[in-house]
């Protein structure tokens, strides 16, 4: 799947993946910033979230 990210300069098309909110448990991995998922966002009808991996926050997120 892709997906477009805007609100931060250009729009940009990124590779997404969908997976459950206990996924991130599952391997005992930790965000470094933010929240891994909850039960609550797979429920019909609730936000989009959206998990950045590390290279792409800091190259695109962080530019000037």
């Amino acid at each position: 799947m892709s997906f477009t990210l805007f609100g931060h300069g250009d729009p940009d098309r990124v590779r997404t993946g969908v997976v459950s909110a206990n996924y991130f448990d599952l391997f005992g991995i930790q965000p470094l910033i933010g929240r891994t998922l909850l039960p609550d966002d797979e429920k019909l009808g609730a936000p989009a979230v959206l998990l950045l991996s590390y290279e792409y926050w800091k190259t695109i997120w962080l530019r000037p």
